[in-house]
């Protein structure tokens, strides 16, 4: 019914992609979970969103197993053959409902979906986002990716996650595009079906890009593929020339959190080098500032400061959620004076391009100087024997710096002075 919750816990599948737009029909709340949480993480969830019905598939049964006792009146459907005593069965649901039109009127001022953060302190938080702001964003993004109803997309990252669904599958919905999902990534089966299904446009994050550019005969295979779509970290530029080397394609990053939709700003192809680094400019209809971080509380939206100087990233638009779901004094502070106070430290230069430099919290400090992770990841990425890398701050007294790696060739550690 209108105003219910309805939770998927699944890997990428048809029957998520069915349920977010039935949800969107009848005036229900989607709210896709992360098929990663344990079963605690995952009744954490539950608890907080009491959804009418959860579904879920066979790999992940174990884990519902586990924590549906603790849910007594939570229906639970399986969308595989074989139905567990606890759960009901998706399609058995599906055939036996009414065909006719439900006839809910559906208001854009309506909560569209309830989408849990992954909380990088506490418990994860429920970001409400209204269909208003998912049609803004879906519109954004058809823009941004020149999206037409020509374009095959590969869904490889996970549709739980909002930069899958909102900033790729729902536009391309809205333009009458297609869709090809992936059960989950792998980079051999991914570039089979791009030359099998012919496919046009992809979302990756940066890794998986490396992982397919890595890949002998990659180039073969992707003939078709113009745009890739990237994410959730910028692309070292080791990495851009490699991708668009081999396979050929314009590449477009997107920087954003689930709190706004996602999308904030994109890097379009032609400054992917000569703004390397950069997370772009603001998108369409978004205002960004970077302002004075206050420790006290909410930075202050006034104090902006002068370009290049790093303070704490700001943005509203269209596209910002509603509030946190349940959590009112987490939401005041989030959305304090109509901006949303996103945590990321950042600059911008003197041409309005966005630079991420670190999130306040994973800041190293040494010999008393700022360092951000993400600027060592940036140099070690240029080293030719890393393929992939991490860097973390730990407490530690000596500033001593370890570098990982499966090749025993590559020196391990060193000093940060």
């Amino acid at each position: 019914a209108k105003g219910d919750r309805v939770s998927t816990y699944l890997f990428n599948n048809q029957e998520l992609a069915t349920t977010l737009f039935a949800c969107a029909k009848i005036g229900a709340i989607f709210n896709p979970i992360n098929f990663r949480l344990k079963a605690e993480e995952l009744a954490f969830i539950l608890e907080d969103a009491k959804p009418e019905v959860v579904l879920f598939e066979e790999v992940l049964e174990g884990v519902v197993e586990t924590i549906a006792p603790q849910f007594p009146a939570v229906q639970f459907w399986t969308i595989d053959g074989n139905t567990p005593s606890f759960a009901k069965n998706y399609h058995e649901q599906v055939a036996e409902a009414p065909a006719e039109d439900p006839s809910v009127e559906v208001d854009e001022s309506d909560t569209y979906a309830i989408m849990y953060t992954s909380g990088t302190t506490g418990r994860p938080k429920g970001v409400i986002h209204r269909h208003r702001s998912m049609a803004e964003q879906s519109m954004t993004c058809i823009a941004m990716l020149k999206t037409t109803k020509n374009d095959i997309g590969l869904v490889a990252a996970p549709m739980f996650h909002c930069a899958e669904l909102h900033c790729n599958i729902i536009p391309r919905v809205q333009a009458g595009a297609s869709s090809i999902i992936m059960h989950q990534f792998d980079p051999f089966l991914a570039l089979d079906t791009i030359e099998q299904e012919q496919v046009t446009v992809m979302f990756a994050v940066p890794t998986m890009w490396s992982m397919i550019a890595e890949i002998d005969g990659a180039q073969q295979k992707v003939k078709t593929l113009t745009r890739g779509l990237y994410g959730a970290a910028p692309m070292a530029p080791v990495l851009v020339k490699r991708v668009k080397a081999v396979l050929g394609i314009e590449l477009i990053q997107a920087y954003g959190q689930t709190e706004m939709g996602p999308a904030i700003t994109f890097l379009a192809e032609e400054d992917q080098l000569k703004k390397a680094g950069s997370a772009g400019q603001p998108a369409y209809n978004h205002e960004i500032r970077v302002v004075r971080p206050n420790e006290d509380g909410p930075s202050e939206p006034d104090e902006v400061l002068a370009p290049f100087e790093v303070g704490e990233i700001i943005v509203r638009g269209p596209s910002m959620m509603a509030g946190y779901f349940q959590r009112e004094d987490a939401t005041e502070k989030a959305l304090y004076k109509g901006w949303y106070h996103s945590s990321d430290l950042g600059y911008l230069d003197e041409q309005g391009y966005l630079y991420v430099a670190d999130r306040v919290d994973d800041m190293i400090i040494s010999g008393g100087e700022n360092i951000y992770p993400r600027e060592v990841e940036d140099a070690l990425h240029g080293h030719d024997k890393i393929q992939d890398v991490a860097v973390l701050g730990v407490p530690d007294d000596e500033d001593e710096v370890v570098l990982l790696t499966p090749d025993k060739d590559v020196p391990i550690g060193g000093r940060m002075y």
